[in-house]
């Protein structure tokens, strides 16, 4: 990879230097790296970079040219401060709630039962609509709990249980739908509600891109159902957050607005999973929400990035959002439910604990 020269440093002059000033420096340092005067063995070099720096800087088209490279240079160089900077203080700040929570989980021991109770509480769902996703994951909860010291990795694996039930249960206590809209897949247009906007619907793998789509002429717009981007997004999450922790995640996230790489439906999943996932952890441990994953800056990411079109009511958007935190909130359940159970395979667990994880399973 080139190295990029500012040829403004090499002459030593600034950026809005006048043709004037520019010709005298270099004639400076050329009388100074002159091969008679200057006796290094980069004195050819030298002389190349000054009659570079001359040539370009002297002649407007070429300047003009160069002046938007250095600037794009300096933009990206600051982005990359910024980001190191932003890694350095998310480091030394998860060290210190590392630190907290490890004093904090020797503590609680005395607060399990309360905790367990503290998950009805804190439910406000219809039951009968959001049984099936907490279940397990309360089952799941227990089950560490009360095998936790017969488990090599069982804090890791009790913090993630606890994350992903709070996470569940924060997007029911956030959300309100009508029975139709609780069900597995999207909603057939023929079967919606009139009070529920058909932006979601169910299209062809060969779709591969997340602009909106007409059906027909009579039929509004919709955004396609994408259940293998979904996936991709939450192993990603899950992947990336072991290996490198929230900070990773966050990085993964923005590479993927800015790269355009990805399908920007999938840059919008992996920042809504993350935002659960960060969220979760907040709620649960008392850890300190990462400031690019709160809910706002999320949301503006999502408007920023088109994803909402012109013509689109905010609330029909809006409610389109929270229906692919339903999606991947479940996905993230199964997802986490089989890397659980192959710890369990991997560390053998005794007997007791595999046949409870089976029952969960069956629930």
């Amino acid at each position: 990879m080139n190295t990029f020269i500012n040829y403004y440093e090499i002459l030593h002059v600034s950026q809005d230097a006048p043709v004037e000033i520019i010709r005298l420096a270099y004639k400076g340092l050329a009388q100074k790296y002159h091969p008679d005067r200057y006796q290094g063995n980069d004195a050819n070099e030298k002389m190349q970079l000054i009659n570079e720096a001359l040539e370009v800087l002297t002649n407007e088209n070429k300047r003009k040219d160069f002046d938007l490279k250095l600037n794009s240079f300096n933009q990206q160089k600051q982005k990359e401060r910024d980001f190191q900077e932003y890694q350095k203080r998310k480091k030394y700040e998860d060290f210190q709630q590392q630190e907290k929570n490890s004093r904090k989980f020797s503590k609680n021991d005395d607060k399990d039962q309360k905790e367990a109770k503290d998950f009805n509480i804190n439910i406000n769902i219809n039951i009968s609509k959001g049984l099936y996703i907490f279940k397990p994951f309360l089952s799941l909860y227990n089950v560490v709990k009360r095998n936790s010291k017969k488990i090599i990795i069982s804090l890791s694996i009790l913090g993630v249980a606890i994350i992903l039930i709070n996470t569940i249960i924060s997007i029911y206590e956030n959300t309100r739908y009508s029975e139709n809209i609780i069900t597995e897949g999207p909603l057939p247009a023929e079967q919606a509600d009139e009070t529920v906007n058909t932006l979601y619907a169910s299209t062809s793998e060969s779709v591969s891109t997340p602009e909106l789509v007409n059906t027909t002429n009579e039929e509004p717009k919709v955004i396609p159902y994408r259940p293998d981007l979904m996936n991709k997004a939450v192993l990603s999450v899950i992947n990336i957050q072991e290996e490198s922790g929230i900070i990773g995640v966050v990085k993964e996230i923005h590479d993927c607005y800015v790269d355009k790489k990805e399908e920007r439906l999938y840059c919008l999943f992996l920042d809504l999973t993350a935002r659960m996932l960060d969220l979760g952890a907040s709620q649960t441990m008392g850890i300190i929400r990462d400031d690019y994953l709160m809910d706002e800056r999320v949301l503006t990411r999502i408007n920023n990035n088109y994803y909402i079109p012109n013509g689109i009511d905010s609330s029909t958007a809006t409610e389109h959002v929270q229906r692919m935190n339903i999606e991947l909130a479940e996905i993230f359940k199964e997802k986490y439910q089989e890397k659980i159970k192959n710890m369990h395979s991997s560390e053998n667990l005794n007997k007791s604990v595999e046949e409870e994880l089976s029952d969960i399973n069956n629930d």
